[in-house]
């Protein structure tokens, strides 16, 4: 049976017993019987949870480790790049031609603030108000009303 089924049969049987339908020993046995393949099925269910969150945890560790090594890899060839520009510099050899590659400096432009606090209003970008539900939740907890908010308690499920 799966666990839903079982889960249906137990309503089933509560709703018999509560209908005094059936022999007490029996209700107690078919019940007994059902109460035991529940928890069966519910230790598969959390044997399979459990796989899945180390798994997940596998894949997040898996995801730090190769991050690090992008930023290590890219660290590389930022300095690369930067040397084989200063050589290129230094040896006055700023536009060449190989087999394999074109060599060559292209000029850009960018924007380099120096004082944040002397730009004009029109520089900056609006941003939207975040609401802080820490804040709200401190507040709420210490007893007060907060319009357009309310303390909900939730309940979730623990597999130790």
């Amino acid at each position: 049976m799966r666990l839903h089924e079982i889960t249906e049969a137990m309503i089933e049987l509560q709703n018999i017993a509560d209908n005094d339908e059936l022999d007490d020993e029996i209700l107690r046995d078919t019940f007994e019987g059902l109460d035991g393949a529940f928890e069966d099925k519910a230790d598969q269910w959390a044997r399979f949870i459990k796989d899945e969150e180390a798994e997940i945890d596998a894949i997040d560790n898996e995801i730090d480790r190769l991050k690090a090594k992008k930023e290590r890899k890219q660290k590389t060839v930022d300095k690369m790049r930067t040397n084989l520009g200063g050589y290129m510099r230094a040896a006055n050899k700023t536009k060449f031609k190989t087999v394999l590659y074109n060599f060559g400096f292209r000029k850009s432009q960018a924007v380099e603030i120096v004082n944040e606090e002397e730009l004009p209003e029109w520089a900056f970008i609006p941003q939207p108000a975040k609401v802080s539900k820490t804040e709200i939740k401190e507040h709420l907890k210490a007893g007060e009303t907060v319009p357009g908010a309310k303390l909900v308690e939730n309940e979730s499920l623990q597999i130790k």
